[in-house]
Parts: C-alpha cells; structure tokens; sequence
C-alpha cells in the first residue's frame, strides 16, 4: 500500500570503486529490502566469480552488464522506508563517460550521500571528480549532505586516518562554497557499521548511523508553492498499458485524467495513471518521483530533459542570468563562445550572447567574477526564472569536465518574444 510518509530521494555520489553503491546496497539490506535468502544466492554467485566484495553493489546493479563487470553504469531506483520517511534511493555510476547518468541523479536528489574511500590516498587521487560533482550539486542548490567513509575494514578501522579524510573532504566543501556542518559516518565492506546499528570495531565513533542522519534530514524549505512542473527524465513503452513517462514532480500537483502540457515540444497528453515504485496513486506530489500513463502520445515522443506542465507553457531560445566564475577557471568567458549548461536534468548547448556588468559595458569574465549574461540556445529549450522556481532556474557551466561558472536565470525570452 502506498505511504503517506514525507519522501526524500537520497543520491549515492563518488568516483568508480569508492564503495557507493555498496553503501546504497547496505541501507536497502538493512531496511529490510532484502530478504536473506535473496542476499545469500547472490553472495553464492560472487563467490564463484571471486567477487565477494561485490555484495550490497549487487542489490543496486541488476542489469547483465553491470553484473558482468562488476560495476555501475546506469541511472537507477530502489525504494525503502524508515518509521519515519520513505525513500527512492538513487544509484548512479562514478566513471565520468557516465556523465549524463550522473546528472539525472543529481538532478532529481534531494539529499546526497558522498562516499569517500578510506584510503586516503585514492580520495586524494579522485579530488577532481569529488570537486565536480560538488560544484554540480552546489550549482542546483542541493543542501542536505552526507558524508560516509567506507571500506574502513582497509585501514584497519583507524580513527586517524578517518579523520584525515574528514579534514580533506571538509576543506574542499569549504573551498566549493558549503559552510554548513555535515555528518561524516565510518563504515566498511563487510560488516555494515554504522549503517544502522554502532559496531564495536569503531568504538571510537558515537555519531550518528547512516540511517538517523537521513531521517534528520530537513528539506521542507526548498518546498513553495506554483504550478505543476515535472522533471522528465525518460520515457518507454510498457505492452498492454501504454507510454510512460519517468521523472519527479518538483512543484505543483500532479492529478490523474488531467491535461498536461510537455516542453519544450509543446505537446499535449492526458494523465491516464500514476504510479510510484509500484504503487498506484491517484495524484503525486512535490518531491515524488513517479511513472506516469500518458494518453494520446507515442513513447518516442517522450526524451530526458523535458518538462511536465500543468499550465500552457512556451518555449525559448534566450534568457538572461546572472553567473558567477569559479575561482579555479584558468581561462575567460566571452561573447561568442559555446558551452554545455547542465540544465534541468541535460546538458544543453547555449551561446553567450552578451555580456556586461552593473555598468552595463561589454566584458569578459575570469574567476571570481559575476556579470549578466544572455544565453542563445542552438535549439528550443524549457527553463524558468529562479525566482519562480528555484530548481529550474539555477544551472551550471561545464567545461573539460569542470565545472567553470554557476547561474541563476533571471529573464526568460520566450519563443513568440524572441528578435531576429
């Protein structure tokens, strides 16, 4: 039966190996998402391809090829619940040629668990993608954040070298712009410390578990009132019942049999259903991620980066934002370059159009400077105003696999506004 509990969507972040999707699996194992029996059968397989530390990783990675590799490469969803919420538990891969997979994810978090290994001299050899995927989690103003170190059982359960690598993640939150204390949780491969009951072998640690800091977790600020507007992040069709689109309702209400409109394409459907992880539900509501019937609309129809309106919506080609550089881009942003924007739950290649300053004049941007800049999109895009909705409204700047500047849409061109 569907739960009316609060639900958070919780993202498991960090490089290829670093243990995050065994962190995602052990949460599931513990919250009684799988049985025994289940996790011994899969245990008996590992064993027989000598991969036992691949245990929990399994839960989360289903598919033939991530079980042939031993490894993460897709987008994925597992639902649990505690006495106190329930969760859509979000698995993304760590290798950055999986980026668009790991932009969805972030996209769609409400709170991120960062999984740092606990050797410290990998996390320091993974800084870089740490600092990326950071700047894009600060660029959608995600705040809610947890920190665990795994593979503790590596290091012999040292409370030294945890520390060590609480003090490095620490600076680098800092040096990204995060000030607000985060929880930093111990925890290992094989024995599910601190996941959620305290072990003995960290008897040093008397914080939280895993568990009670997502349930202290408070996102209710980022919750305002507006007008239905769904992320999309995929679409398929399902034999017998017709196309579905996947994604999160970010603000509004989604009602069934009512009249939707999907941007940028402007195409009109009918809600002919509603489902989240398997449970039927006559509405959805903001922060759920759900599965959608769509009447009268082929699955082809239906692409990641699209948006679910309520309300008559238009396309654009433009906008406005205020941006700010990052104090480690090495270069300039002019008028007339192209860069990919991480957009909504894409990334979307615009233009710089214009640029100037609070005296209106022409200029280039380096670190640590802001300025107004017009945005030309190569193609017709969705997006809307900060101010009206915050989560669609602010983006990031990407390039070379950095993150170079972070933004907030301040005007938006529409399609019938724009000049030639």
């Amino acid at each position: 039966m569907f739960t009316e509990k609060p639900h958070q969507s919780i993202l498991f972040l960090g490089p290829q190996s670093c243990g995050k999707s065994s962190v995602a699996g052990q949460v599931v194992y513990k919250l009684g998402g799988v049985w025994n029996n289940k996790l011994e059968m899969i245990r008996q397989e590992l064993m027989e391809i000598n991969q036992p530390d691949y245990l929990y990783a399994r839960i989360m990675d289903q598919r033939r090829d991530e079980k042939k590799a031993c490894m993460t490469k897709y987008f994925s969803l597992y639902s649990c619940e505690t006495n106190v919420k329930s969760y859509s538990l979000i698995n993304v891969p760590g290798k950055l040629q999986y980026l668009k997979e790991i932009l969805i994810g972030i996209a769609l978090a409400d709170v991120v668990v960062f999984v740092l290994s606990g050797n410290r001299e990998s996390n320091l050899l993974y800084q870089s993608i740490y600092k990326l995927l950071l700047k894009l989690c600060f660029s959608k103003e995600i705040e809610n954040l947890i920190c665990v170190v795994h593979k503790m059982d590596e290091i012999q359960y040292s409370e030294q070298i945890f520390n060590q690598n609480v003090d490095d993640f620490k600076q680098l939150l800092h040096d990204i712009g995060y000030n607000k204390q985060i929880p930093f949780i111990p925890t290992s491969i094989r024995m599910n410390q601190n996941i959620k009951e305290h072990h003995q072998t960290t008897n040093w640690y008397n914080g939280l578990t895993l568990i009670e800091a997502l349930d202290l977790q408070d996102i209710s600020k980022q919750e305002i009132n507006g007008h239905l507007r769904m992320l999309v992040y995929g679409g398929h069709r399902i034999p017998g019942i017709g196309t579905i689109a996947v994604g999160k309702v970010c603000y509004g209400v989604l009602q069934q049999n009512s009249i939707i409109q999907i941007a940028p394409d402007s195409i009109n459907a009918e809600v002919g259903s509603i489902e989240t992880h398997h449970y039927m539900c006559e509405q959805a509501r903001q922060n759920q991620l759900i599965g959608v019937r769509l009447k009268n609309i082929q699955h082809k129809e239906i692409r990641n980066g699209q948006i679910i309106t309520g309300d008559p919506s238009q396309s654009c080609l433009a906008f406005i934002a205020e941006i700010k550089v990052c104090q480690d881009f090495k270069h300039k942003i002019k008028k007339g370059h192209t860069y990919p924007l991480f957009l909504n739950t894409i990334l979307m290649v615009c233009k710089i159009g214009a640029i100037s300053d609070s005296n209106e004049s022409p200029i280039e941007l380096v670190a640590n400077q802001s300025g107004i800049v017009k945005f030309v999109s190569l193609k017709y895009i969705y997006v809307e105003t900060y101010t009206d909705y915050p989560k669609l409204g602010c983006f990031a700047i990407i390039s070379s696999q950095n993150v170079i500047a972070i933004g907030k849409i301040l005007e938006v061109i529409k399609k019938y506004d724009q000049k030639d």
